[in-house]
């Protein structure tokens, strides 16, 4: 469970709202910031969704992360995705254990506003992949 000095220090110096989903988990909301974290003690850590969400002004996601235990980690989905402020997807990163990384495509992906690929990068534990397309 996260100790009491924890919870005290998020309320009193960031000025967020805390909710204990389950014993050491909490989700912090920071209103002012349009910011959405979900920790385990005192990392970032979320099974069930991204860890890490930031939000633009218009409410449309600017990115959001996924962690396990503090790691960068998603083993199946883009682990951090970035977005335009129109709502399309700017970047995917594909992460395993904080390393980029992905067996079935390329680990990073890069989009103009309008949605169109414009560039792939493979990865595979941490280490860039020359692939001829």
């Amino acid at each position: 469970m996260c100790d009491y000095y924890n919870y005290v220090d998020l309320v009193r110096y960031a000025g967020l709202y805390n909710h204990n989903i389950h014993s050491g988990e909490y989700v912090v909301y920071r209103f002012n910031n349009h910011l959405k974290e979900y920790t385990l003690n005192k990392n970032y850590h979320n099974i069930r969704g991204p860890a890490y969400i930031a939000y633009y002004l218009n409410g449309f996601i600017q990115h959001e992360s996924y962690y396990l235990n503090g790691r960068i980690n998603n083993s199946k989905n883009p682990a951090y995705i970035v977005y335009h402020e129109n709502g399309c997807k700017f970047y995917e990163g594909y992460f395993l254990n904080d390393k980029l990384h992905n067996t079935n495509g390329p680990a990073t992906i890069e989009y103009n506003r309008k949605g169109k690929i414009i560039k792939k990068e493979y990865w595979v534990d941490g280490k860039q992949k020359i692939i001829s397309e």
